[in-house]
């Protein structure tokens, strides 16, 4: 039962994908240009298109698994410029046994459904938005299929959006785990806990005003890393403590405690980078369904009121 439960937790993530082109400036360095309407047009004129695709044909499988094919199985346009939609995911590539149906073939396509939505900013940088049916979503899937859609050979960037402050939520931080590494140009002679390590910053260390502070700290993270360095070094550096450069902090923990219980949140070196889930207030009927009005409303919703605002 408790499986079934957390399986009917709708959620949503967001990320937003742009293209890049080498930037003679810089050895082996990108500069982001941004998506064109016409390009962007291309997506939007493949998601238009419903109709269903054979998969029971090799080559459309084929196409699937190489990421360049997806189904699309409803489109809308709640505004101009605003798209919503279903998809199916394929999960493939391990064999597992169905009560009813018995064994099912590791090179079967299994297809979930779930929701996009997605718009072009002025920038040219593509919001896309899917949803997470408990542990299951694919927003890999789409990506692959609208890079490919983009043209082969494009350099397109996918970036996931975190929102730390939302991530916190109402759990009280109760430490920082910083990892350094000190330059050996440094002034002092012998750091006093050497050129590398992990720190543990404890409230204790700061007071009571601890969590608020990494509180105001979630809300400022943003952006590249960095600036995320730079407010980083802030708070670190009004303790007693030690005392780093910006250039000196390779990654950064926040441990939070809620309902008895901890977890961690990655300020700064999110090894999966994995982006943000927001829980969406949708019912959810036997079938695990979710009603499509109430998710394009939730998903509109945290756009605007939790992404958009980041995108600045």
């Amino acid at each position: 039962m408790a499986k079934r439960q957390r399986n009917n937790l709708v959620s949503v993530s967001f990320h937003y994908m742009t293209r890049s082109i080498r930037d003679d400036n810089e050895d082996d360095d990108y500069r982001d240009i941004g998506i064109t309407e016409d390009d962007f047009a291309k997506i939007v004129h493949r998601i238009r298109n419903t109709r269903p695709i054979d998969d029971t044909d090799d080559e459309v499988v084929a196409q699937i698994k190489a990421g360049r094919e997806l189904p699309f199985l409803y489109y809308n346009e709640p505004e101009p410029g605003l798209h919503f939609g279903d998809f199916e995911g394929a999960y493939y590539g391990q064999r597992y046994r169905n009560n009813m149906l018995g064994e099912i073939d590791a090179d079967s396509l299994n297809l979930r459904k779930f929701h996009y939505l997605t718009t072009r900013l002025r920038d040219g940088r593509v919001i896309v938005g899917t949803t997470y049916h408990g542990l299951y979503g694919d927003y890999e899937g789409l990506k692959s299929c609208f890079t490919h859609l983009l043209g082969e050979g494009a350099h397109i960037r996918s970036m996931t959006l975190k929102n730390l402050a939302t991530e916190i939520g109402d759990g009280e931080p109760i430490s920082l785990n910083l990892t350094y590494r000190k330059r050996r140009d440094r002034a002092e002679r012998r750091p006093l806990f050497g050129s590398t390590g992990v720190l543990a910053i404890k409230n204790s260390d700061f007071g009571e005003q601890f969590p608020d502070r990494v509180r105001e700290v979630a809300q400022e993270i943003r952006g590249n890393e960095a600036r995320r360095k730079h407010v980083l070094a802030d708070i670190i550096n009004r303790g007693e403590l030690i005392t780093l450069d910006e250039d000196e902090i390779i990654g950064c923990t926040a441990v939070v405690r809620q309902d008895g219980r901890t977890r961690t949140i990655y300020l700064l070196g999110d090894p999966y980078n994995f982006s943000t889930k927001f829980p969406m207030d949708v019912p959810v009927n036997r079938a695990g369904e979710t009603d499509r009005r109430r998710v394009l409303a939730e998903m509109t919703r945290i756009m605007r009121e939790k992404i958009l605002p980041l995108m600045g």
